[in-house]
């Protein structure tokens, strides 16, 4: 599951800018990427 420390970074740059390291990597297969960016925290809460 990926985490942020959001509340701190919120005056540098926008969400967005936040993620696209992790959305638009190569180095990650698409089944990380959804892994990373939620699919963890539905399974672990069965969502």
């Amino acid at each position: 599951m990926w985490g942020t420390d959001w509340t701190r970074t919120i005056g540098m740059l926008t969400y967005e800018q936040g993620v696209a390291p992790f959305r638009d990597t190569k180095r990650l297969s698409d089944n990380d990427k959804a892994a990373l960016m939620g699919g963890t925290l539905q399974n672990v809460y069965k969502w």
